[in-house]
């Protein structure tokens, strides 16, 4: 297995973390998958052991509806 970053491209990437790039971005810049920097984030890949981990929090957002659409009922009962 070869390593697609060095531990000073792995230092760049925490830094570009720290800085706010988004990590598609920086996926980007390096030639790398979003799913590597998010490990490098957590502290899983290229661990630089003077960091405290996670380098960046992320939440989750709510996801709401763009619109509320009532639920109609297309069955009606007629009177005996």
């Amino acid at each position: 297995m070869t390593n697609k970053l060095t531990r000073e491209q792995a230092e760049e990437v925490c830094i570009e973390l720290r800085s706010g790039t988004t990590r598609a971005k920086i996926a980007e810049e390096f030639g790398i998958s979003s799913a590597l920097v998010q490990q490098i984030n957590n502290g899983k890949s290229y661990r630089i052991y003077q960091l405290r981990y996670p380098i960046i929090v992320t939440v989750a957002k709510k996801r709401t509806p763009k619109e509320e659409y009532p639920i109609e009922d297309s069955y009606h009962m007629e009177p005996f």
